[in-house]
């Protein structure tokens, strides 16, 4: 992989010799590419001897316990602000917007601690020492698997704690190599991993392939209440509190329902609405490549990747949400063949 970031990993490592207390954060409710990134670099300073912690606003999904075994995930609560308080560097993955880390990002900057972010989503990211920030990489793994490559440690081969959290981030934001984001360098990455002991099958059933009967009960539902537009360009359906609660599922049982309708012939775009226990709505955006979409998760002040994007509202009626949505994606498909 050619490397674009010298500088910048040559800034980060020099921030992390100076550091002694370091501080891991991702997103609120953390996905395959946030977790797997910030475990790699959590076993990277355990081998500097840096003391570290992750800690993370929202629980640890169960599905990726194959890349926590040792439960070094922690779950933020006010116990930890006095350890944060005496950090003195914070890396940040994957986050988007410093919204996404909550209470977390609140404390990072009322200690005034110096901060890096590692990330792939195109938005501003302020108030950082060091922001290395590709929207055209596939997911923020590769990135750090770059600077790790950079440091040089790993020339024989990667230990397998690392390896098997850097696929991870790797094949869930490539969707399993299938997204259009998917380069000869992920396959370069996906290589250098399996040549360090992954198993492949063994990372995707793990992830993928443990559905609770809760969540199938979900997805029948999910099937019966899509809904199409006039041309069957898109598809949408709205995941009601009522389906939650029927199924026993929660909001993390409906990841993956937009790129689901995403795959139905003929559809250019899929969105889904959940309906959340406080109110709010939470809005997913995908798209097939012919039509950008996170300029429509902006309007409703979230934002995303071109053809990936989500939000979060409250304060409006589902209905009318979707008429918006249904506005707006009408004038963005007329005339799309």
């Amino acid at each position: 992989m050619k490397r674009i970031y010298e500088k910048d990993w040559k800034n980060i490592e020099a921030l992390i010799q100076g550091a002694n207390k370091i501080l891991l954060s991702t997103h609120v409710n953390p996905d395959g590419d946030g977790l797997g990134s910030q475990i790699a670099f959590y076993h990277y300073l355990q081998s500097l001897n840096k003391e570290c912690k992750i800690i993370n606003y929202s629980s640890f999904p169960p599905m990726y316990d194959i890349i926590n075994p040792d439960l070094i995930v922690e779950q933020y609560s006010t116990n930890h602000d006095d350890w944060i308080a005496t950090a003195d560097l914070a890396v940040v993955f994957d986050i988007g917007s410093t919204q996404r880390l909550r209470d977390i990002y609140t404390l990072i900057s009322k200690n005034k601690i110096k901060a890096i972010t590692i990330d792939h989503h195109p938005s501003e990211h302020k108030g950082f020492e060091v922001a290395v920030v590709d929207s055209d990489a596939s997911s923020t793994g590769i990135l750090v698997w770059d600077y790790l490559n950079f440091t040089g440690l790993y020339k024989d081969g990667y230990p397998i704690n690392i390896a098997k959290a850097l696929y991870t981030a790797l094949l869930t934001d490539t969707g399993s190599f299938r997204y259009s984001s998917t380069s000869p360098f992920c396959h370069a990455m996906a290589s250098n991993l399996i040549s360090c002991g992954v198993d492949p099958y063994e990372i995707y059933s793990s992830i993928y392939e443990q559905r609770e009967k809760h969540q199938i009960e979900l997805m029948a539902l999910i099937i019966q209440s899509v809904q199409y537009s006039q041309d069957s360009k898109y598809a949408w359906v709205v995941i009601t509190q009522e389906m939650l609660d029927l199924t026993g599922a929660t909001p993390l049982d409906t990841e993956g329902t937009a790129d689901f309708l995403r795959t139905i012939k003929g559809v250019e775009v899929s969105f889904v609405l959940i309906e959340l226990l406080n109110g709010n709505l939470k809005i997913s955006f995908r798209s097939r490549g012919k039509v950008v979409i996170n300029d429509i998760a902006q309007y409703f002040a979230g934002g995303g990747h071109k053809f990936a994007a989500g939000a979060k509202v409250d304060g409006f009626a589902t209905k009318d949400i979707v008429k918006k949505i249904q506005e707006l994606l009408d004038m963005k498909l007329k005339g799309l063949k």
